[in-house]
């Protein structure tokens, strides 16, 4: 049976382990970096950060994940937290299946997308154990409301005409809200058999994408949920379009020699037929797409993504891509498809870089980025400031330094206000995960502009 498992309040870090709450913490930032609130909320179980959304109130919707109850045999819940302008949570809940019929249920929070001014759209892949052993994983979506209720039960998703009884893997990555329909993507080990080449038996996995109707229907018809090349292909970042999504993916290949391509792939709304492709990168470069944006006065899509591999190891990389989706990136590094931020390339000195999330700048048309600056003892969060010309605005980075070696920036969001008429962003909102690898919380901060 699925239940809304409510957690209780009164938990600080070093006060007791039998609650949860939020906790105050004192700066510890660098000089540039002034922060008007920190907050951090869970246990000292290990946690995961997923996601943020502001709310119509000012507030802040947070999505992790979190170690189920000891009482039952399951590993993990969703956990989201409802806090106010200021970050104190206001409440926190955890959304599970209980265990039963000799199966027990790990289920990790990924996104949160907005029905409208009072529902939330909360997204998750749940892994199902058969008496211990992990038979498949899938992907379930809650529906809750602004004070953490459910609406109806949970779905799991089914791909296409194919029972979600079946042992195939699938898991999301991410979803977005299309008037009242929803986007997502992810991956799938149910094999496109219609690919490019046909399949191969070095396939391991395919793109997911699905469009559902507010009752979480699948709107395509059967077959044209998953798409993929030969190898491990995945949908990491949706964008939606006037008319059609455009699906930010990476694609490994045993018979090229790039280690990982980053494909970008147009969909048309109405079916989900393939209008074009087009992949990036460079040979032996390995990518790890994080997020992307899209600005909407120009339609211009910026992909920010990591690099793990081969050149550039351990820097951000950007990329940007017009409606036919030609490389419009402001600025190239040589010899690229991307432009890279890092050590090896001069404009930062941190040498292992990864990042966390990009939002759009209304006011002056740049970007924010979030990324985690990887050090040997502990962790430090960082937020790059860029206009549109990819120059980095003075005062940035700001830092928020020493915040464990698990500490992970994760979605930042620009906090838009109205000054004489004019649009301006007064700060940023980073949520992350802080702590060590046997010890972790979700937090937030409010870092002024």
């Amino acid at each position: 049976m699925r239940v809304f498992k409510k957690t209780a309040v009164g938990f600080c870090l070093a006060a007791t382990l039998l609650s949860y709450s939020s906790c105050q913490k004192d700066n510890n930032n660098n000089s540039n970096t002034t922060t008007a609130f920190e907050q951090q909320f869970g246990s000292t179980s290990l946690m995961n950060y997923a996601d943020i959304k502001q709310t119509d109130d000012g507030g802040f919707l947070l999505l992790g994940t979190i170690d189920a109850d000891n009482v039952t045999n399951d590993k993990r819940d969703l956990y989201v937290v409802k806090t106010d302008s200021l970050g104190n949570q206001e409440w926190a809940n955890k959304y599970g299946t209980t265990s039963s019929n000799g199966y027990s249920y790990d289920e990790e929070g990924v996104k949160l997308a907005k029905i409208n001014s009072t529902e939330y759209l909360v997204a998750g892949n749940q892994t199902f154990y058969n008496n211990g052993v992990i038979e498949k994983t899938k992907i379930v979506l809650y529906k809750i409301n602004v004070t953490g209720s459910t609406i109806g039960s949970p779905v799991v998703l089914r791909n296409a005409a194919t029972d979600s009884s079946a042992t195939f893997t699938e898991k999301v990555r991410d979803v977005k809200a299309d008037g009242t329909d929803f986007i997502l993507t992810g991956s799938t080990t149910n094999i496109f058999p219609n690919k490019p080449g046909g399949t191969q038996t070095t396939d391991r996995s395919d793109i997911l994408i699905m469009r559902l109707n507010d009752q979480l229907e699948n709107l395509w018809i059967s077959g044209i949920t998953s798409y993929g090349f030969s190898g491990e292909d995945e949908g990491h970042a949706v964008i939606v379009k006037d008319d059609a999504y455009a699906v930010i993916t990476t694609t490994q290949e045993s018979t090229n020699s790039l280690t990982s391509q980053l494909r970008i792939i147009l969909f048309r709304k109405s079916s989900g037929i393939i209008l074009s492709t087009q992949q990036y990168g460079q040979s032996g470069q390995d990518v790890t797409v994080v997020a992307a944006t899209l600005n909407p006065t120009d339609d211009v899509i910026t992909v920010l993504g990591t690099v793990t591999g081969g050149p550039n190891t351990g820097e951000l990389l950007l990329l940007q891509v017009g409606y036919n989706l030609v490389n419009q990136t402001a600025v190239k590094s040589a010899g690229s498809d991307f432009m890279f931020f890092g050590n090896t390339s001069g404009n930062l000195t941190a040498t292992t870089l990864e990042a966390g999330g990009i939002a759009y700048l209304p006011d002056a048309g740049g970007f924010i980025i979030s990324y985690t600056d990887q050090k040997a003892t502990t962790n430090d969060l960082g937020l790059l400031n860029i206009d549109q010309n990819f120059n980095i605005v003075a005062n940035y980075p700001k830092l928020i330094t020493a915040k464990g070696n698990a500490a992970k920036a994760g979605t930042v969001l620009p906090i838009v206000v109205e000054n004489n008429g004019n649009t301006v962003v007064e700060a940023h909102v980073l949520s992350a995960v802080f702590g060590t690898t046997s010890s972790q919380q979700l937090g937030i901060i409010k870092v002024v502009n």
